[in-house]
């Protein structure tokens, strides 16, 4: 086949099988003056990261998986600044393999008695099976001339406790991403890409708790 025929088959098939990708405002962000906690003493956190994702109609209970977001720990460090008095810190990710690793498990439980804090970080990505199925069979059956809507919903929930296991806050921020699936849309995939737009939610909902946390200062170690 000449390489100009196959240039334009992979051109149509750009053109036959775009999308367009848009979020939405997340709910719960904190509207209150951000406050810097700079007198408070220097105290260590372990972060940890757990990811979920479930395709509720297929997925029973969320399922345990990597994260499934490039450039996730980038993202996690540039939010780390909103914090004044972090002097050390550690992080861990739990995978579906730690459900059943005593060992892990041990480790984990023994780092958290070694720092003042832990924030528990718990992001989930829920579709619905239902609509994906109905989508895919109607774009292949209309060439994706019917333009059809995918929706992956976010959240982010944390939790803030103490070396000994007390509970000291709470958060969570919710989302939506919205993938429309139609021919020609080659041309506005560039501005409203999956990849970003997944990208600055995670950043948005992770600064703006990480910035909450901050301003009501849970991590200011109270006077003995």
């Amino acid at each position: 086949m000449k390489p100009s025929i196959q240039f334009g088959l992979l051109l149509l098939g750009l053109v036959i099988c775009s999308c367009a990708s848009f979020r939405s405002p997340v709910s719960g962000l904190y509207n209150q003056q951000p406050e810097i906690n700079k007198e408070a003493e220097k105290v260590s956190v372990l972060f940890v990261f757990r990811h979920y994702k479930q395709s509720v109609g297929y997925d029973v209970v969320p399922k345990l998986s990597t994260p499934y977001l490039n450039g996730f720990g980038q993202i996690f460090n540039g939010a780390l600044d909103e914090f004044s008095n972090i002097e050390k810190f550690e992080t861990w990710s739990l995978t579906a393999n730690s459900i059943n690793d005593s060992r892990e498990n041990a480790e984990l439980n023994d780092l958290k008695s070694q720092y003042d804090y832990v924030i528990d970080m718990k992001f989930s990505k829920e579709n619905s099976f239902v609509s994906f199925s109905i989508g895919t069979l109607i774009e292949i059956g209309g060439l994706t001339l019917i333009p059809y809507r995918f929706r992956d919903k976010y959240k982010a929930e944390f939790s803030v406790s103490d070396n000994a296991g007390n509970l000291l806050a709470t958060y969570n921020r919710e989302a939506h991403l919205d993938t429309w699936v139609q021919a020609f849309l080659l041309v506005v995939y560039p501005f409203h890409n999956d990849q970003e737009n997944g990208e600055e939610l995670y950043l948005e909902c992770m600064h703006d708790i990480f910035r909450q946390i901050e301003s009501e200062g849970v991590l200011a170690k109270k006077a003995r």
